[in-house]
């Protein structure tokens, strides 16, 4: 008969324990030490299902960084019968949790291939834990409701909020949602003529199903036109349509939730009511909890790059946007919405009309890189820089190019004596956290 074992381990305060990333756990039949079992975990308790005997040993080992500490021993514990001597033996409990989180490999990024929104547009899938994060394998299949909100257009404007459900299943065998994607339809761009066999200028009523699902109602004059994305074969009225290229395609439920029309995404994800409270697993049955979902605002990532760009017979100091470190400079649709004032302090040769053996301090109390605009470079006489520092940041909460609102505070993301403080550095605008990392150039090292 199987059992179950529940560890709780409380972690020593101090001793550098606050910054343990993972467990490690180790555990054997106490009558067979050779028999290593082992899997990981983020937090307590612990349960560990499908054992075979009543007794087990074991230790605990903390990851700091990329390595594990000494390891804590537990054990020998028994499993024992209900009543404390004979009789049948008793199952300790074992919760379950169904976790909805965010997958990058069914996520895109913002300006990605498949993604016009402007903003990163997350996918999902479910997975089956133990109460401290171990993954559970079901010999149940387990079918859960997800209710989602999908918007349409670009995340600063969106032109259109639709709210729905779907399922997703994790399959026999497996602890994560996975396996058929489930059904999968086609949308194309129809243009719509309404049409109710008169020349009168009537309103004709007309509806189609969008490609995320929903069915639109609509209202046009006869003889008018209008133009939609919608589901093939879905269109009902007095119109003609006539079907032009393919817009998008939506999966129904599956393994995983996202929608694949390239300006839409998913803003708001949770369970839906009414989902199964029990989960028979083998010889257990584990009452189950839900967690995950929710609504978090899009993130996005650049860095803020400063390098030495030559102009003989004199040397600039150049800003630029882009996605890495060093890399190549944003473009187009990528560029950011707001404007950001730079001030700095920087050590040079030549400065005004020096003779070019002289180090001299340069200090620059904002510099401005606005609002869709890739780079902005701070003309001097210099001939050499090095030394950046002092390097703070303010952001406009104005979207303008030329006119510009910096009432925050300048935040300092480099100090006086040319080490990170606050680096990267967050900013939310317009419902994206965006984390800004400043990168200098190694010529411009301090």
């Amino acid at each position: 008969m199987p059992y179950s074992l529940t560890i709780n381990f409380t972690p020593p305060t101090g001793n550098g324990y606050q910054y343990v990333t993972e467990y490690r756990v180790k555990y054997w039949p106490t009558s067979s030490p050779t028999s290593v079992s082992t899997v990981f975990t983020t937090a307590f308790p612990l349960v560990l299902t499908d054992l075979n005997l009543t007794s087990y040993s074991g230790t605990i080992e903390a990851k700091c960084a990329s390595s594990y500490g000494t390891p804590r021993s537990f054990g020998p514990i028994a499993i024992v019968s209900s009543g404390g001597g004979g009789g049948t033996p008793t199952t300790p409990a074992c919760p379950y949790r169904v976790v909805l989180y965010e997958d990058e490999s069914v996520s895109y990024a913002a300006g990605a291939s498949g993604n016009t929104t402007g903003c990163p547009k997350p996918g999902y899938r479910i997975k089956l834990t133990t109460s401290g994060g171990v993954l559970v394998t079901t010999s149940t299949a387990l079918t859960v409701g997800i209710t989602y909100t999908v918007e349409t257009g670009n995340c600063t404007s969106p032109t259109n909020t639709e709210t729905l459900s779907t399922t997703l299943t994790i399959p026999v065998g497996s602890s994560t949602s996975s396996g058929a994607s489930g059904t999968a339809a086609t949308c194309y761009n129809y243009s719509i003529v309404a049409n109710n066999g008169t020349n009168n200028r009537d309103a004709v009523d007309w509806s189609y199903v969008s490609c995320a699902g929903v069915t639109v109602n609509r209202s046009t004059t006869n003889t008018g036109t209008a133009t939609v994305c919608a589901r093939a074969g879905s269109i009902i009225g007095d119109v003609d349509e006539t079907q032009g290229t393919a817009c998008g395609t939506v999966t129904a439920s599956g393994a995983y939730l996202q929608v694949t029309q390239a300006n839409q995404r998913i803003t708001n994800v949770s369970f839906s009511v009414g989902n199964p409270t029990t989960l028979v697993n083998g010889a257990l049955t584990c009452n189950l909890t839900y967690t995950g979902g929710g609504s978090s605002l899009p993130t996005r990532t650049v860095y803020l790059n400063a390098v030495e760009h030559n102009t003989s017979p004199t040397a600039t100091v150049r800003w630029y946007l882009s996605e890495g470190a060093a890399m190549q400079q944003l473009t187009g649709g990528n560029l950011l919405p707001f404007s950001i004032r730079i001030g700095y302090a920087i050590t040079g040769t030549g400065i005004s009309g020096g003779n070019g053996n002289t180090s001299q301090e340069l200090i620059i109390s904002g510099l401005d890189l606005p609002a869709g605009e890739s780079s902005v470079s701070q003309g001097t006489t210099g001939v050499n820089w090095y030394g950046l520092r002092s390097v703070t940041l303010r952001f406009s909460t104005t979207a303008g190019t030329t006119t510009f609102d910096y009432s925050g505070n300048a935040l300092t993301v480099i100090n006086d004596s040319g080490g990170s403080v606050n680096n990267p550095i967050t900013y939310t605008y317009n419902g994206t956290v965006y984390t800004i990392h400043v990168y200098r150039d190694y010529t411009l090292a301090y």
